[in-house]
């Protein structure tokens, strides 16, 4: 796996190269449909990928663990900055970390190792159904789901402000850029509402708000913090107040997101749950499962789980697993053909023990 880190550690110095000469990435340039588009064209390279594992070494070293771990390893380790270093506009490189090059790039090239791994179990399953490799592909695509559509919809997110006084509508909002945004909505606040402890400090603030939306039909409810309401599309969360004021505040601050890929994302995320709920509680287990990456086809003989990669000759070089007994340990070796499921009268076995030598 030295190689995978290496190939990180050249990622993240080419991220940092490009950071410096043209600036943090501008997800504005791939909102849709350049997202959808970018989609279109992942999926067509996963699939070319796939079907030339066995011919270049490259797509079948990227869909293999000894790329998965250090993509992995590399993009927890911006996931972890990001989690420990304040986030937001004026805050430097590693405070935009979504902006930042080097985590965009071991980002990206985690969708495609996780892509590839993912196609080549379904791959397995199309050519031979078993339920035991159901939990391992659920999780793979779940994941890869999740990762593509956080990135994509990334660029169609937006993030609103707006402030709005008692007895007064408003329509537009701040966006994180400064910019402002007409919203399509009106927002009116009836009534300002706070609850403090007896030290002073809140115990509870929210808005009494009439929203009116494109239909033209006005809706009345109550926002608090954590309960947000929803119209059209727009998801408007309590977010602030007057401070100053406190318990007398006029004012009430409201931020307004909206993500048409969050139901995408969520859907990912199901699954990458139902294939983890599959493996734990439904008996699935992962004898005999597929391991079909790019360099590899799995293949249960004899009560041996089998993964081999391709030779010079048409032959498998297949995985070891000593089972229980008196006698050698035992090797069963297949032929490409019969790994691949391709028309044959039965597989081609030949027993050797394990220093090589012919039992038959």
């Amino acid at each position: 796996m030295t190689g995978g880190f290496v190939f990180g550690a050249v990622l993240a110095i080419l991220g940092f190269l490009v950071q410096v000469a043209a600036g943090p990435v501008n997800w504005d340039r791939v909102a849709f449909p350049v997202n959808l588009i970018l989609l279109v064209a992942l999926v067509a390279f996963l699939a070319v990928a796939l079907s030339l594992r066995r011919k270049v070494r490259l797509f079948a070293w990227m869909g293999s663990l000894e790329a998965a771990v250090p993509a992995i390893a590399w993009t927890l380790i911006f996931m972890i900055a990001l989690g420990l270093i304040a986030q937001g506009p004026g805050r430097g490189w590693l405070g935009s970390m979504t902006t930042f090059w080097p985590f965009v790039l071991t980002y990206s090239w985690l969708v495609i190792v996780t892509g590839l791994m993912a196609l080549g179990r379904l791959a397995g399953l199309c050519r031979s159904w078993r339920w035991k490799a159901l939990p391992s592909l659920l999780i793979h695509l779940g994941f890869f789901l999740t990762l593509v559509f956080s990135a994509l919809g990334s660029a169609d997110r937006k993030t609103l402000e707006m402030t709005v006084r008692e007895g007064e509508s408003e329509t537009v909002a701040v966006g994180e850029d400064g910019m402002s945004v007409d919203t399509g909505l009106s927002v009116r606040l009836e009534d300002f509402v706070m609850e403090t402890y007896p030290n002073g400090m809140p115990k509870k603030f929210a808005s009494d708000v009439e929203v009116t939306g494109r239909s033209g039909s006005p809706v009345r409810a109550v926002i608090e913090v954590n309960k947000p309401i929803k119209v059209d599309g727009w998801n408007i969360y309590q977010y602030d107040y007057d401070s100053e004021a406190g318990t007398e505040s006029r004012i009430s601050v409201f931020q307004l997101v909206r993500n048409p890929w969050l139901p995408l994302v969520y859907s990912g995320i199901f699954i990458l749950l139902a294939g983890a709920l599959l493996l734990l509680f439904a008996g699935f287990g992962v004898k005999g499962a597929y391991s079909d990456s790019d360099d590899a086809s799995g293949k249960e003989v004899d009560g041996l789980v089998t993964s081999g990669r391709e030779e010079e000759g048409g032959g498998l070089i297949l995985s070891e697993r000593e089972e229980k007994g008196d006698g050698p340990a035992v090797m069963e070796v297949s032929s490409v053909s019969e790994v691949d499921g391709a028309d044959s009268e039965g597989p081609d076995v030949e027993s050797i023990d394990s220093k090589g030598r012919d039992l038959k």
